[in-house]
Order: structure tokens, then sequence, then C-alpha cells
């Protein structure tokens, strides 16, 4: 009676008397007296054991296979519809077959109580919880089958790049190094970066607070000057032919401020060049001094030839003479040396 008032509180129980309606016995079928205990294997489905056949070590040689059995009740039959049925005939709903197979489950847990099935009761919840998570996921819509993913990667990485162009651009405008036929050229980062380090360098130049207001005087006179010199007057008025030179000057200014990046590697360039027609000038005038130092040294030599031409001439006169010295004392000492003969002889 308790388990009843229980069963009684759950919602949509029915309290009326249960009636099933059974097909007719098969010759290959026949009834067990033993009542058969419903259990559930571990493939999912129901088998019906008996009490001699849990002694036998829990052998089940009879199975209750869901396939068949909904091919053999799956005619139609008087009071029975296929698909579920509410009290009134009417089609069941998804909800109500769960809450159904909740109750079910209560019942069945109420009569396993005392008894070690532990994994039978997982299996029917595991059951259900699938169940519960079929029924959630036929309330999602399906994907369509037109819709790929290969188009929606192709857009993705088309975005990805025209951003990553975009941003090239720009930072190409910004550093000054973009294409020489830009009509409206932007003012580059570098560019006023090393403007206001020469102005910051100027400004920090003097040290002290002197230096800076005698530059400020010396700039509102500078701007005086320069506005007494824009304003017009009739003597100083431009002829047409200043005007049309100012016209194709300020018509240069825009292929001069495309050309921006490339004024300081020109100007290092001239910077070398200045350097090495320096050097060139240098060189040339040491070369003159060398050939000049050449010169005279090739004339010094020549007067030291000459001398030494004078000096053999000289020394062949002295030794031609000292030869005909030598034969003049040899014939004196031969003279000499008969007389001494012919005084030793006499």
């Amino acid at each position: 009676m308790a388990e009843q008032s229980r069963l009684a509180l759950l919602p949509g129980y029915d309290t009326a008397p249960d009636v099933y309606e059974t097909p007719d016995l098969t010759d290959d079928t026949s009834e067990q007296e033993s009542t058969p205990t419903l259990s559930l294997d571990e493939n999912g489905e129901f088998s019906d054991r008996s009490a001699g056949e849990d002694n036998d070590e829990c052998i089940s040689h009879r199975r209750l296979q869901p396939r068949r059995a909904r091919v053999l009740f799956g005619g139609k039959k008087e009071g029975y519809s296929r698909g579920g049925s509410g009290l009134y005939g009417e089609e069941e709903s998804l909800k109500a077959r769960i809450a159904r197979l909740k109750r079910e489950a209560v019942e069945c847990q109420t009569q396993v109580q005392g008894r070690d099935e532990e994994g039978d009761m997982e299996s029917l919840n595991r059951l259900l919880s699938e169940l519960e998570i079929r029924g959630t996921r036929s309330r999602v819509p399906a994907p369509r089958p037109e819709q790929s993913e290969q188009p929606v990667a192709d857009e993705q990485t088309l975005s990805r790049a025209t951003d990553f162009d975009k941003r090239i651009s720009a930072l190409e405008k910004c550093l000054g190094v973009s294409s020489l036929d830009d009509p409206v050229p932007a003012a580059p980062v570098l560019h006023s970066l090393l403007a206001l380090d020469e102005q910051f360098a100027a400004l920090t130049a003097g040290g002290s607070l002197s230096s800076i207001e005698a530059a400020s005087a010396r700039v509102t006179k500078l701007r005086y000057d320069a506005e007494q010199l824009c304003s017009p007057s009739e003597d100083e008025l431009l002829s047409a032919e200043d005007v049309n030179k100012l016209r194709q000057m300020f018509g240069l200014l825009g292929p001069l401020g495309n050309l921006a990046p490339t004024i300081p590697a020109l100007m290092n360039r001239l910077r070398s060049l200045r350097t090495l027609h320096a050097s060139a000038a240098e060189a040339e005038a040491e070369l003159e001094s060398v050939i000049q130092q050449q010169a005279e040294v090739d004339h010094q030599i020549k007067a030291w030839k000459e001398g030494l031409e004078r000096v053999e001439k000289a020394v062949t006169e002295a030794e031609a003479t000292n030869e005909r010295n030598a034969r003049v004392v040899e014939s004196w000492v031969g003279e000499l040396e008969e007389r001494a003969r012919a005084l030793l002889s006499a």
C-alpha cells in the first residue's frame, strides 16, 4: 500500500489497471512455470531470467530480442496503436514518453531494492540519459548540406589578406616610401621625427632661458620682415615672367615631395663625392710636388754624372801623364846606370 501511495504522487500516473494484449502463442514458444526476471544485458537489450537460471551462474539461455519483438508486435491490433497513445487514444509526445520511461525506471528501482544489480541500474540510467540527449538533439535543426566550410575559409583568408594589404599601404604612406606617382603625398613620419628632433636640439642647445628669449626675439623679427616682404606694393609687383616661374616652381613641389625619401641617400652620396674630390685635389697637389722633386733629383743626377765624367777624364789624363813620366824616369835611370858602370870600369 505504501508503494502504491508513493507511486500515485507521480505526475501523470495512471491508477487504472494495466491491460495488455498479447498475440497468440506459436508452436515453437511455450510458457515457463517460473516467473521470469527482466534484466538488462551489456548490449542494452532486455532478457528474462528465472530463479533457476539465476542459480546457474547467472547465465541467460533465453533472451528477449527487441527487434524481433517489434516485428512480432508491429502488426495492427485492436485496442493497440503504434507509436504509443495517451489515455484517450491521442498521440503520445516526446515529453510524455520520457516521463513514462522515468516512471518505469522508478518502478524497476523499487523492484530491485535489496538486490546486487547495480550494473543493470547503471545501464538503465545510461539508456535514459541517451534518450534525453537524443530528444534534445532532435530539437536542434540539422545543418544544411549545401553549406560547406571551404567557402567560409576562403572568405576569411580573403578578408585577412585585404586587411593586411590595407595595413601595409597605411604603413608605407606614414613612412614616406609609397609610390612616387601618388598625387597627394602623406606627411612621412620619419621626416617629421627628424624635424622635431632638430627643433628640440635647437631649443636645448643654449641651455639657458636667455638664449631661448633671444631666439624668440629673432624669430619675431624675422616674421615681421617676412610680413613686410609679403605685403604687396606697386613698385615690387611681380612681372608675368616671374609669376610663370613661380607657378612652375610650385608645380614641381609635388614631385619634389615624392622624392623626399631619397634625399638623405642622395646627400650622403654628395658628401662622399665631395670627400673624394677633396682627396683627389690633395692627391694631385702631392703628385705635382713629387714630380717636381723627381725633376730636381734628375737635374742633380745629371750634374753628378757630368762631374763624374770630368773626374774620369782627369784621371785618364793623369794616368797617361804618369806613364810618360815613368818612361822618362826609366830612361834617366838607364843613363845613370850606364854612367855608373862607366865610372866603375874606369
